[in-house]
């Protein structure tokens, strides 16, 4: 399914009128929001200048047992996204690596 804006200027013009009425608060609604993000990014960049991975890593053992910590499923909630390690072998990802490249 394709989103198509004929009238992208009107399109926001409208969303805005709309976003108004919905959320009459939506200016300090929109502050605690960017404020949240800057806390994120500023704790992110803490932790790249720490040395600590800011995309969290699990291995699949770990979740193939259930057996992923508590604190490390709340990193990768907070995140978004994490790296799973150990899922293919060595051979097999030197493949898909050759693979890739060629």
């Amino acid at each position: 399914m394709s989103l198509v804006i004929e009238n992208l200027p009107e399109a926001i013009r409208t969303t805005k009128q709309q976003l108004r009425v919905a959320l009459p608060e939506y200016k300090e609604v929109f502050r605690e929001v960017e404020a949240e993000m800057r806390g994120r990014v500023e704790e992110i960049l803490s932790e790249r200048e720490s040395g600590h991975d800011v995309i969290p890593i699990v291995q699949y053992p770990q979740v193939a047992a259930g057996k992923v910590p508590a604190e490390l499923m709340r990193k990768v909630r907070s995140r978004g996204a994490c790296v799973v390690r150990g899922t293919f072998s060595q051979e097999v990802a030197v493949g898909f690596d050759e693979e890739i490249a060629a």
